[in-house]
């Protein structure tokens, strides 16, 4: 009995000790390192270190997080300079909790967040996410003809807040016969349907100027569908 229950602590410990293993991956001058708590960005030509996220609970603590008391993270997808991470955030203030979850994506270009016309052009986006079967029904049979416009008619109710913050919530899934499956996430729309968290799917061509970066990332396992299984 002993014996197994050594056997068992030791097996949890493993997995414990695997999980939090750090990971490594270069980008031109920038090295990306990052565990299952936390991401940190080293410029290696300025020699400048950027922490990007880190888990945080401030629950016992009299410094908080904002609104926030918990802040989960963990890595969809890095592909070339294209970093992107679910936060998962909870607060028990108020008559009742509070919780969500969101899609990030950083750009290292940029140095800022980054927005999928970073990557392709605003009407092709346009086009896509006017084909999709949820954004379709949230229009309710209006038809913009402009990202802008799109926003403004758009009107997800309670279940999903869809904004141009979609822009910047996404993640690449996978790439199959020369296209890119691309993730976004829509939060709640609002606390009635606090962590409701709707994904949309869409394809998109394989962007020529960061074909090499796309391939390179689906040989290392670097995509969402490598990290979320």
């Amino acid at each position: 009995m002993f014996k197994k229950l050594v056997f068992i602590f030791l097996f949890l410990l493993s997995i414990n000790v695997f999980s939090n293993t750090k990971r490594e991956v270069v980008f031109k001058h920038w090295k990306i390192s990052w565990n299952e708590s936390s991401c940190v960005i080293i410029n290696e030509k300025k020699g400048e270190k950027k922490l990007l996220y880190q888990n945080k609970n401030t629950k016992h603590l009299k410094e908080k997080l904002g609104y926030w008391e918990r802040v989960d993270y963990r890595m969809l997808s890095i592909v070339g300079p294209f970093i992107s991470y679910e936060l998962n955030y909870y607060h028990e203030g108020g008559a009742h909790p509070s919780y969500g979850k969101l899609y990030k994506t950083y750009n290292l270009l940029t140095g800022r967040e980054a927005r999928l016309t970073d990557i392709y052009s605003a009407s092709y986006i346009l086009r896509q996410l006017k084909r999709d079967r949820v954004i379709k029904r949230a229009l309710r049979g209006r038809r913009p003809r402009s990202l802008e416009y799109l926003f403004d008619m758009v009107d997800g109710g309670c279940d999903m807040y869809i904004s141009d913050d979609l822009l910047s919530a996404f993640a690449i899934h996978h790439i199959i016969r020369g296209k890119v499956a691309i993730r976004i996430g829509l939060p709640h729309g609002c606390e009635a349907k606090r962590g409701n968290f709707t994904q949309l799917g869409i394809y998109f061509p394989i962007p020529r100027k960061y074909r090499k970066v796309f391939y390179q990332a689906k040989k290392k396992k670097l995509l969402m569908k490598n990290f979320i299984r």
